[in-house]
């Protein structure tokens, strides 16, 4: 038995979601593969089986305003330990896509996003802080509109946004915290973050401790 949730929100900017040819698929092929491999045609949505065993489909949210369910403050008597990692070799601040070009009509799709100007001037990335020296080029030929190259560029600039703060949590088990995609807030240093759940490992027994992956939402 298959059990999904679809988004209902699955419109684009500028209209119907569009797949650029037919995906055929037989009998017996897995179906999460499948649902991925359309999901990555705008890279905006997610496809994983929830806690209650249905195969979520669904638009990637902002979840930076979301109430934390959890604040690992430092002061609780949950976490063991909170180590913080952060990767700094792969930062890019230009974003350039190229989708499918057809010879037939000399059309090519594009988008850029740079962090530059006032949108981005407290951006610890931005052009004006670190320069123009840092550049991502997609070349993707299954792209064959602006909207998808738009959700690429969008998704590479969130890539390299969650490469800033990575917070790996030695807790208790705290079995409120049961699924990722959750909001929980960090304390480091003296510093607060706001988080969201990448990965959770339970336990075996009671006793043994239970270990969260986070990183901290940027915007």
């Amino acid at each position: 038995e298959h059990k999904f949730m679809m988004d209902e929100d699955i419109m684009g900017d500028d209209g119907p979601r569009v797949l650029n040819k037919d995906y055929e698929y037989l009998a017996g092929d897995n179906i999460q593969e499948a649902m991925k491999e359309i999901a990555n045609l705008y890279m905006n949505f997610d496809v994983y089986y929830n806690t209650n065993g249905y195969l979520v489909y669904e638009q990637q949210k902002n979840r930076k305003n979301d109430a934390p369910i959890w604040d690992f403050s430092g002061s609780d008597d949950f976490t063991i330990q909170r180590q913080i990692t952060a990767d700094y070799t792969k930062i890019y601040n230009d974003f350039m896509v190229y989708g499918y070009y057809n010879d037939d009509t000399a059309y090519q799709p594009t988008y850029q996003i740079t962090l530059e100007g006032d949108a981005y001037k407290d951006h610890p990335f931005s052009v004006e802080n670190m320069g123009r020296k840092h550049s991502m080029v997609v070349e993707e030929d299954t792209y064959t509109t602006v909207e998808q190259c738009k959700k690429m560029a969008e998704y590479q600039k969130q890539q390299t946004e969650n490469l800033i703060n990575n917070f790996s949590i030695t807790t208790v088990p705290i079995y409120q915290l049961n699924d990722v995609n959750r909001v929980v807030k960090v304390t480091d240093n003296g510093n607060s973050y706001t988080c969201l759940v990448d990965t959770i490992s339970y336990p075996l027994d009671v006793s043994s401790p239970m270990t969260i992956g986070c990183h901290e939402i940027f915007e």
